[in-house]
């Protein structure tokens, strides 16, 4: 599903769930604002960290639990009902 939204013949946001991809066009009288600045930078910062943590997660797994502060991750960890229907069995431990 794509969804584009114009105005005056403009692309101004444009999202597509399919592709799991969002873009937003910054207007220019925006992109003077400071406010609007320090937030770019600290997006690009986070998706900085983001390719970097994904980087060492696939080099090896239990690098990223020495890098990450687990208690920050615990909300996201394990959403509700996530274990629903696993048992012992499904275990990788258990031979």
């Amino acid at each position: 599903m794509r969804l584009a939204l114009f105005k005056q013949g403009k692309l101004l946001a444009e999202i597509s769930i399919s592709e799991g991809v969002v873009r937003l066009e910054v207007v220019p009288e925006k992109i003077n604002n400071h406010d609007v600045i320090a937030k770019f930078e600290r997006l690009n910062v986070l998706r900085q960290e983001m390719e970097r943590m994904d980087a060492i997660a696939q080099l090896h797994p239990a690098l990223l639990q020495r890098c990450v502060k687990t208690a920050a991750l615990l909300p996201y960890s394990f959403p509700t009902n996530e274990d629903e229907g696993l048992g012992m069995s499904s275990s990788p431990l258990e031979y």
